[in-house]
């Protein structure tokens, strides 16, 4: 079995310990420096003498250390308490709300329709309009999906109703040429 070097030294310390430790002294001859009286004197108790009375009252709490703020029955457990309910003041009631405001009428959408040109024929007005992919050509008194009907045609003015809410709406058409 071989041993490292730092087992032989930790053995070593060990060894001068145990020495150490059997061979001190018991007792110090002296001390290195002198003792020190305390400063404030040591309580005493006083044991009354056979022809003294024992203390029979004890002094209340605010007597001897002062009423505090800390004297509630939140946070002392051991302050006064009564048993009689606190009355609790009535609850002060919000205001009432206000009523909404009335909802604005309703109206009717943005028109869904570009408009791609118009042709007097037979002296009526045809006017081409698009809607996504769709092309439609329209002359007055037509219904568009009963949703629009055209009402007139006199350039520069398209007049369109939106039939669900009846209201009225116009599309720029162009000067009559």
């Amino acid at each position: 079995m071989k041993l490292s070097v730092r087992t032989g030294i930790y053995g070593m310390l060990l060894m001068g310990a145990v020495a150490a430790v059997l061979f001190a002294p018991s007792k110090p001859d002296h001390l290195s420096t002198p003792l020190v009286e305390a400063t404030r004197p040591i309580p005493s108790i006083k044991i009354p003498a056979a022809n003294e009375e024992p203390l029979l009252a004890l002094l209340p709490r605010e007597d001897l250390l002062g009423r505090t703020a800390e004297d509630t029955a939140e946070k002392n457990p051991f302050s006064k308490q009564s048993w009689t309910p606190i009355e609790k003041p009535e609850p002060v009631k919000p205001a009432p709300l206000p009523p909404p405001p009335p909802l604005p009428a309703p109206t009717a959408p943005a028109l869904p329709f570009v408009f791609l040109g118009k042709k007097l024929e037979a002296e009526r007005w045809e006017v081409y309009l698009s809607r996504g992919e769709h092309t439609l050509i329209v002359r007055e008194k037509d219904v568009i999906d009963n949703t629009y009907r055209i009402d007139s045609i006199a350039p520069p003015m398209l007049m369109l109703t939106y039939l669900p809410l009846n209201q009225s709406q116009q599309l720029a058409v162009g000067h009559a040429q």
